[in-house]
Order: C-alpha cells, then structure tokens, then sequence
C-alpha cells in the first residue's frame, strides 16, 4: 500500500479477499485505493498544445523551469495522466493542482479556455461512497475476482484445446525453424544457448513438457544434451516435427 500503482494494488486486493485476509487490513487497501483514483488525473483541453505548469498555485504566475536539458519536461502535453500531491482551491473558484512528481502547478479551468485538466476516474468515484461498508468492499473484489477469473477462461479452455491437439510426444522429430539449445526448460539469454539447430537437423526428444507460463512445448534432446521448444501454444509456431516411422 505504500506504492503508487493502482493495477498492483487492485490485482493485491482482489487475491487477499479471496484468500481471507483479515477485514481490518482489506478495508485500509480501499482506502488506500479511493485515495490513489482520487489523486490521478488527465489533461486534455481541445486544441490545445500543451499546459506550461507554474511554480506556484496562480494561473498568472511565473512558469516552472527546470535545468537545460535535464530533468522532466515542465508542462503537459494533451492526454497526459500524472498525480497529484495536493489540491488547492482559488479565489475564482479555480482548482489548482500540486503535481506529485514535484514538476509544478496545473489548474483544472482556466477563464475563457474553459476546463483543462479531468479527475481520472471521476465517474467511478461518484457512483461509490468513500465510506463503503466492509461486507461491501470484500463482495465487490470477490465479485471482480470471479469476473477476471471468467473473462480467462475461454483463454485457458483454447489452450487446454491446443495442448490436447497436440500430439507432441518422446520420440524422432526434425527440425523445423532454427532451433536454440538451453541448458534448463526454461527460457534463456542469448549467451546461455548451448547451441543453434538447424532446419533440417534430426533429434530424439527424451521428455516433452507443456509450459503454460511460457506458452510453449518444450522437449529435452538426447544430443546436445539440453532443451528445446518444440511449439508455441499461443501461436501455432513449430520449431520441431515429431516423426512417425
């Protein structure tokens, strides 16, 4: 909860209520949450280029510099996101806006320009109370937790389908695509490759394994002693034929 990342923090939230985290430490992550979709918001003011922030809460007052060719870029740029630290309201009604990353002040209207900067998740804050019962917290994440779960199935179910298709097997296959050796049945950097084989090539697969957090078949060959991928699950692409004599 000390982060800033919304994606983690809901993706955190989601797993501890299915798994029975304790009320009192689901309920403070809400909190945590509302506060981080409270800070985040959007520029976008039309034709507009850009917003030049200020170094201070006043429309009319002196732009924020930053060195010459070093540091972030003092202004905004349309569609840009950014968070902020705190929001300060003006005589005229104007809401100015504390950048979080220390960059400067932006404000959500301007007179005769009309409203330039969008709370993010304006829509999404209005429809719930910052005051959510707890029952209500933990139903809406196992809610979301079973919709995420839903929306992967057809995924899982094409994969299951792919892997049941495939006839991969041990046995004499022949090199499709320019095979990589690896030392282990995972993935590897270019300097781990034992060796390249190609098209062409004849190899016996002693152990064939099906890695879905790689999304493809991997074989252990008898020589060179190491492991390569025979497909891609996701794809369709071979880099090895089994060979039925």
């Amino acid at each position: 909860m000390n982060r800033h990342s919304i994606d983690e923090l809901q993706a955190a939230l989601e797993a501890a209520a299915v798994v029975g985290v304790e009320e009192e430490a689901l309920e403070a992550g809400c909190r945590r949450l509302r506060e981080l979709k409270e800070q985040m918001w959007r520029y976008d003011a039309g034709d507009r280029r850009h917003l030049d922030l200020r170094s201070e809460p006043d429309i009319d007052g002196p732009r924020a510099k930053t060195t010459k060719g070093k540091g972030p870029e003092t202004r905004l740029n349309p569609g840009d996101v950014f968070r902020v630290s705190e929001e300060r309201e003006g005589r005229d009604g104007t809401l100015y806006l504390r950048l979080a990353d220390g960059r400067g002040w932006a404000f959500d209207k301007k007179p005769g320009s009309g409203t330039m900067c969008f709370r993010l998740f304006a829509n999404e804050l209005q429809k719930t109370s910052a005051k959510v019962p707890i029952t209500h917290t933990i139903a809406n994440l196992r809610s979301m937790h079973a919709s995420s779960m839903k929306a992967k199935a057809p995924q899982i179910q094409q994969l299951d389908a792919i892997l049941e298709e495939t006839e991969d097997s041990p046995g004499p296959y022949i090199i499709t695509d320019t095979a990589a050796v690896t030392p282990t049945a995972d993935l590897c950097s270019e300097r781990e490759i034992i060796e390249k084989l190609s098209v062409g090539k004849a190899v016996t697969v002693l152990e064939v394994r099906h890695r879905a957090d790689l999304k493809r078949v991997r074989g252990r060959i008898k020589r060179p002693p190491g492991w390569i991928s025979i497909a891609d699950t996701e794809s369709g692409r071979r880099w090895a034929e089994r060979q039925d004599y």
